[in-house]
Parts: structure tokens; C-alpha cells; sequence
């Protein structure tokens, strides 16, 4: 009787960092459950016993592993409370509401690599996270650092991963601080959601970001998140290469 093939889900030690390489090397790893364990697509040959990466032809497969496992996993962070983004100010401070969106000629994965971890936030503002609690990309873990001479604290809130896109909510406590050259700005909660997505069949990338802020000041909070945001992705359009979308999806080349 001949060999056969068997597919299965391995559970993996969570490692920060990881990224699911037998399924979607751009996504990052989804945790299966109470135990953070992380998954992966494995091949058993059930005469040899060995085990091997799955051939190309078999991408689909994994797709669809993967599109249930994130299903599940959806199910499972309802678990979590729902938390709400459009803040209730304290007295004395003003709501403000920035959406900043941008489209990219580049696949998901390139920005991924960079965006794709709650604790790495070094990319947006340059000021990493020194200090993290939890896991990553799991509601409850929080992040913190010095940034433009105040302490930042944030709460991931909430975290959604498919095959063609990702998505994290986070809240932060109030912050104090002053960018060079302006004066000190408090900010007495903020919340932001994050949001990347594949587009033009793999093409090029969709970024937006929804943001909600309690201040003094809504003017200069409005343009400090507006920069912030396009700063950011510029620099990592820049460094991956990738330039603006301007309009519909790249046409495919004709061929005689």
C-alpha cells in the first residue's frame, strides 16, 4: 500500500517575533486558544514519518486551513470584553476624530513585517516600547515608553488577523509631552484603530487609521495624528520601496 499524506495543525511555543511561514509568512502567528499556543501547517509522509514543507500546488489548502483557524480564533477573542473607541471626554476636554487612508503598490506582507506586532510601535513616531506586558497581538497586553519627554501606556483592545488583512484596536492613558519646537500638549485618553488590507488581487496594500482623542486643544491634536500618520507610512513606504497608489489597481501586461 502506498504512502499517504497527512495535513496538520502543529501547535508551536509562542516566540515573540514568530510568523506563521507554512501558512502566510506575512501574517503573524494566531494564537489557538487559552494556552497562547500558536499554529502551523505541517505535511506528515505516514510511511516515512517525516515531515516536510507543503508544495506550492498545495497554497489552497492552506488557505483554507487558515481562513478556519482564523475563524476560530475570532470566536474565540469575543472572549474579551468589548471595549468602546469613541471616547466620553472628562470636562475641560475636547473629542477629536482623525482618519487618515493610504494605498500602496506593494503586498501585504512588506508592511506586515513592519506593522504587524502591538509591542513594536518603533514605526509610528520613532519612539519604541520599552516595556510590555502579556502577549503580542493578544487583547490585555499593553505597551509603554518615554516619547518626546512623557511616559505613553497602551491597552491592545482588540486584534483580527485573515488571510488578506489585519487589525488592532488599542486605547492609551493620558499623556503629556512636547514635539520640538511646539508647545506641551496633554492628551487625556486616545484610541486608535489600525488597519491594513490587501488590495488589487495582491498587488498593493490599503492602510487606514481611525483615531479618537480627548484634549485641550483639537486643532493641534488633529494635526499632530494627522502628520504622525503620513510621516510614518511615508518612511515606510520609502524603505520598502513601494509608491503611492494613485488611482485603480495596476493593469496587468498585455501579452500577444
Amino acid at each position: 500500500m502506498g504512502s499517504s499524506i497527512v495535513y496538520a495543525i502543529d501547535k508551536l511555543k509562542p516566540r515573540h517575533g514568530f510568523h506563521s511561514h507554512y501558512l502566510l509568512p506575512h501574517l503573524p502567528a494566531l494564537s489557538t486558544g487559552g494556552d497562547g499556543a500558536l499554529v502551523r501547517l505541517k505535511t506528515y509522509d505516514t510511511d516515512s514519518g517525516s515531515s516536510f514543507l507543503p508544495p506550492m500546488h498545495l497554497k489552497t489548502l492552506g488557505f483554507s486551513l487558515l481562513s478556519l483557524i482564523c475563524a476560530g480564533h475570532a470566536h474565540e477573542s469575543s472572549q474579551y470584553p468589548y471595549v468602546p473607541n469613541d471616547l466620553r471626554c472628562p470636562k475641560g476636554s475636547l473629542p477629536t476624530f482623525v482618519h487618515n487612508s493610504y494605498t500602496y503598490i506593494a503586498p501585504l506582507d512588506k508592511f506586515a513585517n513592519i506593522t504587524g506586532s502591538f509591542f513594536n510601535i518603533a514605526w509610528e513616531g520613532g519612539c519604541p516600547a520599552t516595556v510590555t506586558t502579556g502577549t503580542d497581538n493578544v487583547p490585555g497586553a499593553t505597551r509603554g515608553g518615554l516619547c518626546l519627554g512623557g511616559t505613553f501606556n497602551d491597552t491592545l483592545t482588540a486584534y483580527s488577523a485573515h488571510p488578506d488583512g489585519f487589525s488592532y484596536t488599542y486605547h492609551g492613558a493620558p499623556y503629556t509631552f512636547a514635539s520640538p519646537g511646539q508647545p506641551r500638549m496633554h492628551w487625556d485618553a486616545y484610541a486608535e484603530t489600525m488597519r491594513f488590507e490587501s488590495i488589487c488581487g495582491g498587488q498593493a496594500t490599503y492602510v487606514d487609521f481611525i483615531s479618537y482623542i480627548c484634549s485641550e486643544d483639537q486643532i493641534a491634536t488633529y494635526t499632530e495624528w494627522s502628520e504622525l500618520h503620513t510621516v510614518s507610512m511615508q518612511a515606510i513606504a520609502g524603505a520598502i520601496g513601494a509608491p503611492t497608489l494613485a488611482g485603480d489597481c495596476p493593469a496587468a501586461e498585455c501579452k500577444n
